[in-house]
């Protein structure tokens, strides 16, 4: 019973996960200077270069590019796991476990493919 339970919940989970990247389309690339899942980052990825937003307007204007998207995030990698763990204060209030992410107005065109 344990098994076809945890089986059950399984596929469930790889097929959401597998509607959401479908529902992103084909044509979508996605660049991190970290692994998006799994362990912290290494000495050789935190020495990685950061993308610029010049090298995304580059990148956009690369004939095959439809449109880009940069993304600023922040995110304290210092706690384990590390997302999530920034604190935040304004108008005498705080908010801790936040990330903070920035987009530019392509985002609707790079995840909406009608547009």
């Amino acid at each position: 019973m344990t098994v076809i339970v945890i089986s059950s919940v399984v596929n469930g989970l790889n097929s959401s996960v597998q509607g959401v990247v479908e529902s992103l389309g084909s044509n979508v690339l996605f660049v991190f200077r970290f692994p998006v899942f799994g362990s912290r980052p290494t000495t050789e990825m935190l020495s990685r270069k950061q993308m610029t937003y010049d090298d995304s307007v580059a990148l956009g204007q690369l004939p095959h590019v439809v449109a880009v998207s940069p993304t600023l995030q922040y995110t304290d990698h210092t706690n384990i796991g590390g997302l999530g763990s920034t604190s935040i204060k304004g108008n005498g209030r705080k908010m801790s476990n936040t990330t903070l992410e920035g987009d530019v107005p392509a985002v609707q065109q790079v995840h909406d493919p009608t547009s």
